[in-house]
């Protein structure tokens, strides 16, 4: 986020004007941020500006980074992605695929309470780093592809702490 402010200084009693900017790049849904504002005025210095915005976009998948955490090996660990549109009748998650060599992740699309949602699977046979991703492929013209990164740690026999 970044503040600019019209004038370094303004005097008592004076205006000026604040503008703000938020990336909204990779979010969704709801925002909110706060901007200090440092001022001379002994009974108040320091004023807080709160900002909040509902961040519409045509598709998205929350959350968009998935952390299995630590698993034990043999252990099996299930999430669920939730699909977001604009417009659910338009646009549709077309198909899901899984990036890595080799992924022992497993992810399919299905349907809750009318929407779409997406099932994360993971069954812990070798350990080490998980590092994935799921490319989500939608019917939308703006984004056409969605990537969700998957990560997480299966833990051996033993383990050095």
């Amino acid at each position: 986020m970044a503040a600019l402010a019209s004038a370094a200084e303004i005097p008592p009693g004076g205006e000026g004007v604040i503008k703000a900017t938020v990336n909204t790049r990779g979010r969704s849904g709801s925002l909110h941020k706060r901007v200090t504002v440092e001022t001379s005025d002994s009974g108040n210095r320091t004023v807080f500006l709160k900002l909040r915005a509902n961040v519409l976009v045509d598709a998205a998948v929350t959350p968009n980074r998935v952390s299995l955490g630590r698993v034990s090996r043999g252990d099996e660990v299930v999430k669920t992605l939730n699909f977001q549109a604009r417009d659910t009748a338009k646009t549709r998650i077309t198909r899901v695929e899984v990036v890595g060599e080799p992924s022992h992740v497993k992810a399919k699309v299905f349907e809750a309470g009318g929407r779409q949602a997406i099932e994360v699977r993971y069954n812990a046979e070798k350990a080490g780093r998980i590092r994935d991703m799921i490319k989500v492929h939608t019917s939308s013209e703006k984004v056409q592809t969605i990537n969700v990164i998957v990560t997480g740690f299966v833990l051996g026999d033993w383990e050095v702490r």
